[in-house]
């Protein structure tokens, strides 16, 4: 075994005599400079024999006697680290440039302008020249007295008026006193608003003017501002004088003593309420009332109905839960039955005086009505004299979660207890409305419904295991499976169990009799149903049906498809030909005749048929069944689904592609010998005789390499910046993370002072 690499490098070093001691004074001849360049390359020759990666070495395949080839061996590594430089130093290049680029922008008057001929811009040129001239000139020419009228003398920004201000006639009298133009025209001359003269002929005013207007306009505004906030001081501090707050205090008791009513005014106001309510509550005419609709408004209404009903079907048809409402009977209670008073009713209303401990007992008898097993509900619809739905739904209202707490978990035996009761009933009007109670609750108390199905599924496996019979409860109970729970589910825990188990059945049915068959197809039916919408083959449902129709007297299977020794079991009537088909119902099962088991079994078949339509071995399965109801062609049904059968299996076989081995290109035989050239010359590139083509064909050749070249420059620049922005943008982020860690330090170590020299303060306050 090879040593380590560490032991080979020191072993390296000592033969080189690089380990040598690095201390000593300074040679100052020139053999300490040839020893250092021995000592690196020597290191550089280590640093490559312990990195062999950093090599790479062109193998050839064919060595040619004579040819020298250059570039055998070559430093991927070195040269991955010079483009890197060299990308570096551009990208650095490029970032010190950036936004610093700037451009001529040519303001020159009409040099853009297309409209504009060069004479024309020569033109404007010129004079817009000359007008910045003159201005430039007579900016301050004191000869020149054009505004010398609108200048006036000012002194810290008011205008200064030579007249003499006691020469006013009005001086004698109040600001109050004065007219509103004599007021308007005082604060003017005041404030140096020079007034306007009315034989001046109008002129266009000059922005010196303008200018002047505004500023004395402002202090116009200003000065109305003043005047207008020294009005409202005075107005507070007569409001705030002691007089008005005692006037004020004043006619505030006298209020509060007119509007304090006694105590036996308290309590005739509220018996005068109380005696309103009462009367309302009880007054037909306060109840709101339906205004009358139109008839386009009650055929909205119906259709609507009529799309919740049909809605609710297809969720109780898919094994949906309805939508009902949570804690009561919902939008369905006219479909159970419910009758609910109207909201004005007297019921809702109730005022009574009773303590706390009457009603929490009023509850808990309540909660003591609720029936815990099979017989006490058969006790409780006895009682109730034999209308069990009547009862049910009492007890559902008396049980109601919102009226006790315990009721929760009572109720959730209740359901199970009715699902019992359920299976044990038969298929009258009133299991139809039991059904359909069950169905508002199991969405309710899913778990506890759940975990009962799957207990009597699993004491149906036990039976079927141990060849045992099947009661009317047990078949009842897989006919509720889909109305309760999803069967499109695979993984159900209810229905895939269900499943599962009528499967077995059928595969194990072995005896031949009428009850034996009427039950299977029942169950293949039932399976049938289950399989409605997810279209899931079981094969034990043909091969039943197979075994059943091999049973039928006057029927020749194919020996192949039946095995064991053939019985006829069912024997056909006279009326076999006028039979039509009838669903299968679970209180007929026992009064079926040879001829109806024959036609509902063919019914069975046409089921199937339709729901596996697109398998792809539907003729397979089908083309035996076919060939054997052939036999019984007199039915006129039987007769309609054998021909359409037929049908379908000739498409099925006609849309049947035969298995193909899959379509590859030819490849070329390897040939060993090789091909030898009869002009060989190892200097020429090609043999082509065509200069102009061969010249072509190179140029093509370096576009390629080039094209090939310059793709992978450009790989690896886009790399390099990706990896550069996310360096920055990392740096960046961590300098501003740095700064608010910084000042989050400063603010937490200035509070840390601030508040030491709080407790230092208030220790030395407390001495």
């Amino acid at each position: 075994m090879a040593g380590s690499i560490l032991k080979k490098l020191k072993n390296d070093l000592q033969r080189h005599d690089l380990l040598r001691h690095q201390g000593g004074k300074k040679s100052k001849s020139g053999n300490g400079r040839d020893r250092k360049d021995r000592d690196r390359k020597v290191l550089d020759s280590i640093r490559e024999a312990f990195n062999p990666f950093d090599t790479k070495k062109n193998r050839e395949k064919f060595q040619a006697l004579g040819q020298n080839v250059t570039g055998q061996q070559g430093k991927p590594g070195i040269s991955k680290q010079i483009g890197e430089d060299q990308r570096k130093q551009t990208y650095e290049a490029l970032k010190r440039v950036k936004n610093r680029v700037g451009a001529v922008v040519d303001r020159r008057f009409g040099e853009n302008d297309k409209n504009m001929s060069s004479e024309d811009v020569m033109v404007e040129r010129y004079a817009r020249e000359r007008m910045a001239r003159v201005s430039k000139a007579s900016r301050f020419n004191l000869d020149d007295d054009d505004d010398g009228d609108n200048e006036i003398l000012t002194h810290y920004g008011q205008a200064l008026s030579m007249d003499d201000d006691f020469a006013e006639g009005d001086l004698g009298l109040e600001d109050d006193e004065l007219p509103s133009s004599s007021k308007k025209r005082k604060l003017d001359e005041g404030l140096g608003v020079p007034m306007p003269d009315a034989s001046a002929e109008p002129h266009k005013k000059s922005k010196h003017e303008v200018m002047q207007e505004i500023i004395q306009k402002s202090k116009l505004h200003r000065a109305a501002r003043q005047q207008e906030k020294e009005h409202q001081e005075d107005v507070v501090d007569e409001l705030n004088s002691q007089d008005a707050f005692d006037s004020l205090m004043a006619d505030l008791r006298q209020f509060e003593k007119s509007n304090n009513p006694t105590q036996q005014d308290v309590s005739e106001i509220n018996a005068a309420y109380d005696q309103a309510v009462r009367e309302m509550a009880f007054d037909r005419r306060a109840q709101p009332g339906n205004r009358t609709k139109t008839e386009e408004e009650l055929r909205k209404e119906a259709a609507e109905k009529r799309a919740n009903l049909e809605k609710m079907r297809q969720q109780r048809m898919e094994g949906e839960g309805d939508d009902l409402d949570i804690g009561g009977v919902g939008n369905d209670a006219e479909l159970f039955g419910l009758e609910l008073e109207s909201d004005g009713s007297e019921e809702d209303v109730e005022f009574s005086d009773e303590s706390d401990a009457e009603t929490k007992q009023r509850d808990l008898q309540a909660t003591t009505k609720c029936p815990q097993t099979t017989a006490e509900l058969k006790r409780a619809i006895s009682a109730g004299g034999g209308n069990d739905v009547a009862t049910i739904k009492e007890i559902l209202k008396q049980v109601d979660p919102a009226r006790a707490a315990g009721n929760k978990k009572l109720i959730e035996k209740f359901t199970v207890v009715l699902c019992q009761y359920t299976c044990q009933s038969k298929e009258t009007a009133a299991f139809k409305d039991l059904v359909l109670i069950l169905k508002e609750l199991v969405p309710k108390y899913s778990t506890v419904v759940g975990d009962h199905f799957r207990k009597a599924v699993d004491e149906v496996h036990q039976k079927v295991q141990s060849n045992k019979p099947l009661n009317g409860a047990d078949m009842l109970m897989f006919s509720l499976v889909p109305v309760f729970f999803s069967t499109s589910d695979q993984w159900h825990i209810v229905s895939n169990g269900a499943t599962l188990v009528l499967a077995q059945h059928l595969s194990k049915t072995m005896a031949m009799d009428t009850q034996s068959i009427a039950v299977g197809l029942y169950f293949c039916d039932l399976l049938l149903a289950y399989q409605r919408i997810s279209k899931r083959f079981i094969p034990e449902i043909p091969a039943f049906l197979l075994k059943t129709l091999s049973a039928v007297d006057g029927v020749e299977p194919a020996a192949k498809h039946v095995r064991g020794p053939r019985t006829s079991t069912i024997k056909l009537g006279s009326s076999f030909a006028k039979v039509k088909p009838e669903g299968l119902k679970l209180t007929q099962l026992r009064h079926l005749t040879g001829d109806q088991l024959v036609v509902s079994l063919v019914g069975v078949i046409d089921r199937a048929s339709t729901l596996w339509r697109s398998l792809e071995a539907y003729a397979e399965l089908f083309e035996p069944l076919s060939k054997m109801l052939h036999h019984l062609a007199e039915n006129a049904y039987i007769k309609e689904v054998s021909g359409r059968l037929d049908k379908t299996i000739k498409f099925a076989i006609q849309d049947k592609r035969p298995l193909q081995l899959q379509e590859l290109r030819p490849m070329a035989i390897v040939t060993q010998a090789p091909l030898f050239e009869d002009n060989f010359n190892p200097e020429v590139k090609s043999y082509n005789m065509n200069p102009e083509l061969r010249e072509a064909q190179k140029l093509k050749a370096i576009l390629k390499k080039e094209r090939k070249q310059t793709l992978k420059e450009i790989r690896r620049d886009a790399e390099f910046l990706g990896r550069e922005k996310l360096k920055e943008s990392r740096d960046s982020m961590n300098e501003y993370h740095k700064m608010l860690a910084s000042l989050t330090n400063k603010i937490n170590s200035e509070e840390g002072a601030e508040r030491n020299r709080y407790e230092r303060e208030k220790r030395k306050r407390r001495r």
